[in-house]
């Protein structure tokens, strides 16, 4: 979705490194066949939410890093000291909404 968007208007796509908590989870948890969602995760590790208001940018990573803490957490516990992306351990994510998929108004579809 970003990058369809950086294309849309001639902008360049995010090159910085970046931590997928989701994916780091999926790491240490092949055990779990589920969606890794944010809302699943905040399920997981019982965290409170009351008051954030979800969606919103700022409030989101608020609870990314709240997430991501407990994630941090279990690595040390497991004695893990590295994240690799491992081709065997798939995650399960949503289907991306056809919205996004769409014709943007005067472009290309975009790649699939």
């Amino acid at each position: 979705m970003l990058k369809r968007h950086c294309d849309m208007n001639g902008l360049p796509m995010f090159t910085n490194p970046v931590l997928d908590t989701k994916a780091m989870f999926t790491y240490i948890h092949p055990e779990i066949s589920e969606v890794i969602s944010t809302d699943f995760l905040i399920r997981y590790y019982e965290l409170n939410t009351d008051g954030i208001h979800r969606h919103n940018a700022l409030a989101d990573c608020g609870v990314i890093a709240r997430i991501f803490e407990h994630v941090l957490d279990e690595y040390q516990e497991l004695q893990l000291d590295h994240f690799t992306a491992d081709g065997e351990r798939v995650m399960k994510r949503f289907v991306i909404p056809e919205m996004y998929l769409t014709t943007p108004i005067g472009g290309e579809k975009p790649d699939e």
